[in-house]
């Protein structure tokens, strides 16, 4: 309203605060998350964080709600990208992510079937479950070269029987090769009721990636 003979405006503290409020809430979601590098971009986004083609990164969960906190967005969002999204992960893992993908993204069993959504249980030793990669994404990248995701609930490795070092090795073979090799994001999630307290140290060392993001959003 305005008061007095030089018309001066004056306002409810109210409707200032109600302002005040909206406008940060504007300014915070208008501003693109930040990258590894400290630049700002709009490419892979999970949660408040952009990440890069070519990360090879690992969460830690110690519950089975754990296991959906980061998959199922990652793999939402990629799907309705139209991007190429791939899930290793054992029965019950599988089953569980699936049945909340479906609840977060209309079409998912249409991806499956027409092969956007590519499901794995693993192989029984690393250089197998290489190889099978490998195959997979150059077959994606003839296809149409549209870029991909991939999900690794790692316990897959342990019903396959898997010994430690050989998945370590995998992990480290895929982290210098085919992470490297293809515009790919991927996200490998290992079970700490499963694993052991030397097997997380592997793995963290094995997914350098992880340490260029808050260490807190992968746990």
């Amino acid at each position: 309203m305005r008061v007095g003979g030089r018309r001066q405006r004056r306002f409810r503290r109210d409707d200032l605060l109600a302002f005040m409020d909206e406008q940060g809430v504007k300014e915070k979601s208008e501003a693109p998350p930040i990258t590894k590098n400290g630049k700002r971009a709009r490419e892979v986004v999970l949660e408040d964080m952009t990440l890069e083609r070519g990360d090879h990164l690992c969460s830690f969960y110690q519950a089975d709600s754990g296991r959906l906190k980061l998959s199922v967005p990652f793999l939402a969002d990629g799907l309705r990208k139209g991007e190429v999204c791939f899930l290793n992960a054992g029965a019950e893992a599988r089953d569980h992510i699936l049945e909340h993908l479906r609840g977060a993204l209309v079409g998912v069993d249409a991806a499956i079937v027409g092969g956007r959504l590519v499901l794995s249980p693993g192989h029984s030793n690393g250089s197998e479950m290489f190889e099978y990669l490998e195959a997979r994404f150059v077959a994606a990248q003839t296809a149409g070269g549209r870029p991909m995701r991939l999900v690794g609930d790692m316990v897959w490795a342990l019903e396959q029987g898997i010994e430690i070092e050989d998945l370590m090795d995998f992990e480290r073979r895929y982290n210098h090769g085919l992470a490297r090799r293809f515009p790919i994001v991927s996200l490998c999630q290992y079970d700490t009721r499963r694993f052991s307290g030397t097997a997380i140290h592997e793995a963290l060392m094995c997914h350098e990636d992880t340490f260029s993001y808050p260490l807190s959003r992968f746990l």
